[in-house]
């Protein structure tokens, strides 16, 4: 049985928590900013904490002059615009995971198209809500930063501790 859950949100939102909740449930896990952040650690030379620490992540690299957040955000809107036919660059390697089948989580919905992929393979669609989120900037407008709660077919609440969290998923699924 082929089962699809979709993760959107806000950044800092809890989207890669719930992913890891769902990865230890058994579902494999399409993450379409692999790509992007194979191109940073090259970049960087290193596996670099600019993209992991949330707080770096919206810092300028010293030898780079931007930060991750940034780039990978330019990253895709290269990808959305140097293949359009495919919609973008991470959907091609969203839709292989889909093709084989089985449990996955895209845990990284950031754009409509990715949205709209995930529903026409009749995937669920989960938007994490962190209320006081520290990471949301009021006035983002960029397309990897809209609010789809309005189109999630559930919301999970990130508004507690981890084990509140993991109740919540657990239960969803």
């Amino acid at each position: 049985m082929n089962k699809i859950i979709g993760l959107t949100g806000f950044k800092g939102s809890g989207k890669d928590t719930v992913a890891a909740i769902l990865k230890e449930a058994g579902y494999r896990i399409s993450d379409d900013a692999d790509f992007i952040r194979q191109a940073w650690d090259g970049l960087t030379c290193t596996q670099s904490p600019y993209r992991i620490d949330h707080v770096l992540k919206e810092m300028p690299h010293p030898n780079l002059g931007i930060s991750y957040r940034r780039f990978a955000t330019a990253y895709g809107d290269f990808a959305d615009t140097a293949f359009p036919e495919a919609g973008s660059l991470s959907l091609a390697f969203s839709l292989a995971k889909i093709m084989q089948g089985g449990k996955i989580c895209m845990s990284n919905i950031r754009r409509q198209s990715q949205l709209d992929l995930c529903k026409r393979f009749n995937g669920e669609v989960w938007w994490i809500e962190r209320p006081r989120n520290p990471f949301q900037e009021e006035g983002n407008t960029h397309e990897t930063e809209r609010d789809y709660s309005s189109q999630a077919d559930v919301i999970i609440p990130n508004d507690g501790t981890f084990k509140q969290l993991l109740r919540v998923v657990r239960k969803r699924i």
